[in-house]
């Protein structure tokens, strides 16, 4: 490696870990990751939801650190294997890769420096799908999932409010108390639904995040499987279909008749979008064939419903936002099956039943607790909000 490039590198990389003195805010799965360990870190998520900033937090934990993205053109002549050797000869021991994806044979000179025995290499990518690919390295590194940040997280990290972690049973079975800890924060809330999940400005967020979207449709899923101009289109209007529907139930027949595709094709944009984070999946309560034979509901994650409206010149619909909000932020296990003429709450946790609603909802589906609008707190009702610091 040419050592006026490499000078370049260090300059850039001090540069940048300095630039993390500033983020004292940390994402819950930070802890998680600092630890020493014989595995290599990865982190994977969909775009600008912290994962730099977090590999850049890591690094000032180490000694003797240097960060790299691997998108950086002057870096392109340069293989993966080549940059890190030449570092480790130049008294560097801790590894910081950005956006590894963009290198072509990334997990095959992982594997090769593994090998060889090198420590403390840390990686980010930008979906699922990208650090999938390639040499099979599950035996040497340890791939972490980066959600896109809770409420809680929203708070502490664009509003500097710290807030305690909840347990789920201490939100039902103190929620008079914790109303009483987190009632301030509701006035913030509908910041959150609208521009949540990630963590752009809210100036410059629509633009941002349509470019991020752009690349995860176009580049990231192209790791994935090949894609061609019509494949791209048929996701944007998938996505549009997901979003603008109330209470979405997949029925593959009517997206691939919507789409003009065949079944099995729909079935794998919903695949590929999962994989890739852009979409969530939950299964009914069901076992067996009747598992097998009823369809999931699909959501999107903070914010592609409320910004995906916006760019139809629509409000996000109510009901999806309420239970988008709730999947995002609680342990759901299951979505309960409404059959023909009967009422049906919508969602298990373990064994208790959680309806999600308006303020004005009722308890007709003799659910154990009814999550809400608002702040009103009954025998069995919390406020939706709350869910938010689990």
């Amino acid at each position: 490696m040419d050592s006026s490039v490499f000078s370049h590198l260090m300059v850039q990389s001090a540069s940048r870990i300095k630039e993390a003195e500033a983020y004292t805010v940390k994402r819950d799965m930070y802890e998680r990751m600092k630890f020493p360990t014989d595995y290599y870190v990865g982190i994977r998520g969909i775009r600008g939801i912290g994962k730099t900033t977090l590999l850049l937090q890591l690094a000032r934990e180490y000694k003797n650190p240097i960060y790299l993205s691997v998108d950086w053109s002057y870096l392109k002549p340069y293989s993966l294997y080549e940059i890190i050797k030449y570092a480790g000869k130049q008294g560097f021991d801790s590894f910081f890769i950005d956006e590894i994806h963009y290198q072509q044979n990334w997990a095959s000179e992982l594997k090769t420096l593994y090998d060889e025995g090198y420590k403390n290499i840390f990686f980010t990518g930008s979906s699922a799908i990208g650090l999938q690919k390639g040499a099979d390295i599950s035996r040497r590194a340890v791939i972490f999932d980066l959600p896109p940040a809770c409420f809680r997280e929203y708070l502490a990290i664009k509003k500097g409010i710290g807030s305690k972690k909840l347990q789920l049973n201490e939100l039902a079975g103190k929620r008079k108390e914790v109303l009483a800890e987190c009632i301030s924060s509701y006035a913030m809330l509908d910041e959150y639904l609208n521009y949540g999940g990630v963590l752009y400005d809210k100036k410059e967020f629509d633009e941002k995040f349509l470019n991020a979207l752009k690349k995860i449709i176009a580049d990231d899923l192209a790791y994935f499987r090949e894609i061609d101009l019509n494949y791209e289109t048929n996701i944007m209007k998938l996505l549009y279909l997901i979003a603008t529907t109330t209470s979405f139930e997949t029925n593959f027949s009517k997206i691939a008749s919507a789409l003009g595709v065949q079944k099995n094709t729909a079935k794998r944009m919903i695949e590929d979008l999962e994989k890739a984070g852009c979409v969530k999946t939950v299964f009914p309560c069901k076992s067996g064939y009747g598992l097998v034979r009823k369809e999931p509901k699909i959501f999107l994650p903070f914010p592609f419903t409320a910004f995906l409206s916006r760019q139809l010149f629509k409000e996000p619909l109510k009901g999806r936002i309420r239970e988008e909000f709730f999947v995002q932020h609680a342990p759901v296990s299951c979505y309960l099956k409404t059959k023909r003429g009967e009422k049906t709450a919508d969602f298990m946790i373990g064994k208790q039943i959680f309806e999600v609603g308006g303020v004005s909802k009722t308890t007709v589906q003799n659910p154990d607790f009814l999550v809400t609008d608002g702040v009103e707190v009954t025998e069995n009702k919390i406020p939706l909000f709350l869910f938010g610091f689990l």
